[in-house]
């Protein structure tokens, strides 16, 4: 409401009382004078003379009587006239039906009703529990299991430190002010840069942990989600999704990979709200973009009040051979087995041919080489192709098939296809 509108209903509440009073006014200048003609016929016998004194008391009353009356209508036209402007918004609405306070309970349910059904339509509660993460009830030990990544490793220590030494001030502060005095430029929104596979996600649910184990934030989860999760809404749902979706998060972190899908929504609603989110929930939420270096330079510079919020910068490098070596290896151990040096050599030497190739995934890229070698190993194991003191073991021969000439089933008849030509089919499909 602003001062215009409050000017005009404290006039409309004046007009009210000054009609009030005028009524008022009239109904004691009329009372007056009919008590003054009772009386004076009462005395009329006993005094024949003038009774001046009389007169002028009705003649005052008769003045009063004159001036409310012809001032009523005056008021009442300037309290209607201030009625229209105090009590109705510009939309023809009463101000009234827009304070939710003053409704009655069933009008407040009602709209409570709609509200949760508007909400559940852009952002169900289905969905929001599908993009809730745990955060990590040891990110310190996360941190060091990480297989490469020094430079982001070295800037996450960093964080933490300052993170530790901001603590120890909030605890040495005797007075709630002084606390959050301290607290208030500890925190800031960071961004993720680097191509697929280096471990951007991993990293941001150990930051997510350490802000949560220093208590930056107060939540033990943080939301993941894409720069698609806003696409498919049209014009001002877009932007209820982000509140909606940020007022889930107060207390906690919000990850979104791939954030320079953002700017191909078609418009800058999208991007103009999460920065309006940044700026009102700095110290409630921890926003984390993340993407491709190229793209997200775009996102980036799609609003000026994105980089001048963002605190922290992360840039993840591509992983060395001997690093998806390393990567290939645990993958491995977390699937019980254990692959031989030949093997690790010619796998990380085989992906890292591919580092210049546009789409190289890294430990992707390893993962779904390692998917395969699995998918070999247990057919070579089905065939007797290698020993069963072999079975948790990885080696080069997993790398490729080793076929044998399958019995093979057509019209009800069971025919053997000569070995030669398997084995040249096999060798042209496989290898």
């Amino acid at each position: 409401m602003d001062t215009k509108d409050k000017a005009n209903i404290k006039k409309y509440n004046m007009f009210i009382i000054l009609s009030i009073l005028d009524v008022i006014v009239i109904v004691v200048a009329i009372m007056v004078l009919l008590n003054h003609q009772i009386l004076k016929s009462q005395t009329l016998a006993f005094n024949s003379g003038p009774d001046y004194w009389y007169y002028i008391k009705v003649g005052a009353f008769v003045l009063h009587l004159i001036v409310a009356i012809i001032c009523y209508p005056i008021l009442n036209k300037q309290r209607l006239k201030y009625r229209e402007l105090a009590e109705f918004n510009d939309d023809g609405t009463l101000r009234r039906q827009n304070d939710f306070s003053k409704l009655s309970n069933a009008e407040q349910n009602k709209i409570n009703l709609q509200n949760i059904a508007d909400r559940e339509r852009i952002l169900s509660s289905g969905t929001l529990a599908s993009i809730k993460r745990n955060v990590s009830s040891d990110p310190d030990a996360e941190l060091n299991e990480l297989i490469g990544l020094i430079d982001v490793k070295k800037e996450v220590t960093k964080m933490k430190a300052r993170m530790e030494y901001e603590l120890s001030k909030v605890k040495k502060a005797k007075h709630k002010k002084e606390k959050e005095t301290v607290r208030l430029n500890s925190t800031g929104h960071m961004v993720f840069l680097g191509k697929a596979g280096t471990g951007k996600t991993t990293v941001a649910r150990i930051v997510a942990s350490y802000l949560y184990k220093y208590h930056y934030i107060e939540k033990p989860y943080y939301f993941e989600i894409d720069g698609n999760f806003f696409n498919g809404l049209s014009i001002g749902e877009a932007s209820k999704k982000v509140t909606y979706l940020c007022a889930a998060a107060k207390g906690s972190c919000i990850y979104i990979d791939e954030a320079y899908a953002l700017t191909s929504i078609g418009t800058q609603e999208v991007i103009a709200s999460l920065v309006k989110q940044m700026e009102d929930n700095s110290n409630d939420i921890v926003f984390i973009f993340s993407g491709y270096k190229k793209e997200m330079n775009t996102f980036l510079n799609s609003n000026s009040g994105i980089k001048s919020r963002i605190k922290y910068w992360f840039e993840f490098n591509d992983y060395t051979n001997y690093e998806l070596g390393e990567i290939f290896i645990k993958m491995a151990n977390k699937n019980n087995l254990v692959p031989n040096f030949d093997l690790v050599n010619e796998v990380s030497a085989k992906i890292g041919a591919t580092r210049n190739n546009p789409n190289f995934g890294n430990a992707r890229d390893v993962r779904n080489e390692l998917d395969k070698i699995i998918d070999n190993h247990a057919y070579n194991l089905m065939q007797k192709n290698i020993e069963d003191k072999d079975r948790y073991t990885l080696t080069l021969n997993d790398l490729r098939l080793k076929w044998r000439s399958p019995m093979l089933k057509h019209r009800g008849f069971l025919l053997r296809a000569s070995s030669d030509s398997v084995k040249k089919r096999g060798r042209n499909f496989y290898e």
